[in-house]
C-alpha cells in the first residue's frame, strides 16, 4: 500500500480524534450529559473519562509514527461506538444524541454509522498498511529565512480557525 495513502488516513484519524478528544475535554459536562443517554449504567463515569483519553492517545500515537497501533485502537473504538449507537437505536429510535465533536446534537443513526464506517476504513488502512508512517518526518523548528513565512502561516491558520468559528456561530444564531 502506498505510504501516501497511509499518511492521508493517519492524518484524517489524528485530526478527527484530536478534535473529538479536545471537545470532550473542553466541555466535560456536556459530554457526560450526552453519554448518559446511551444507558451504560455503571460504565458511564468510566467511559466519560476513558473515551477522550483514548482518543488523545490515538492522536499521540499517530504523531509518534505508531500508525498501526493507532489504527488498531481506532478500529476498536469505532466498533464500540457503532455498537453503542446500534444498541441505542434499538432502544430509542432513529434519532440519537451525539456529543463526539463538542455539540450535543441529535443525529439520524445512519449518519453516525456512515461516519464511523468511513473512519473505520481509514483506521483499517492504517492497521493493515505494510509500514508505519511518520507524519512529522522532516518537520523541525524554523530558523533563519524560514521564520517569517512560518509565522505568516501560523497567523493564516489562526485567522482561518477564527473565520470558521465566526461563520459557525453566525449560522447557529441565524444571521445571514
Amino acid at each position: 500500500m502506498p505510504a501516501a495513502t497511509i499518511q492521508v488516513c493517519s492524518a484524517l484519524i489524528a485530526v478527527v480524534f484530536a478534535w473529538s478528544a479536545g471537545a470532550k475535554m473542553a466541555r466535560p459536562q456536556a459530554w457526560r450529559d450526552v453519554l448518559k443517554n446511551y444507558r451504560l449504567g455503571a460504565l458511564t463515569a468510566f467511559a466519560a473519562l476513558l473515551v477522550p483519553l483514548t482518543e488523545a492517545l490515538v492522536t499521540a500515537l499517530v504523531l509518534a509514527g505508531e500508525t498501526r497501533t493507532a489504527g488498531a485502537m481506532s478500529v476498536g473504538m469505532l466498533s464500540a461506538f457503532t455498537f453503542a449507537a446500534v444498541r441505542l437505536r434499538n432502544l430509542q429510535g432513529d434519532r440519537l444524541p451525539c456529543g463526539c465533536f463538542g455539540s450535543s446534537k441529535v443525529r439520524d443513526y445512519r449518519v453516525i454509522l456512515l461516519r464511523n464506517t468511513v473512519l473505520g476504513g481509514a483506521a483499517a488502512v492504517m492497521l493493515l498498511g505494510d509500514r508505519e508512517v511518520d507524519l512529522l518526518e522532516g518537520v523541525g523548528v524554523p530558523s533563519g529565512d524560514q521564520i517569517v513565512p512560518a509565522l505568516l502561516m501560523l497567523l493564516a491558520a489562526a485567522a482561518a480557525v477564527w473565520l470558521l468559528y465566526s461563520v459557525t456561530r453566525s449560522f447557529k444564531r441565524g444571521i445571514e
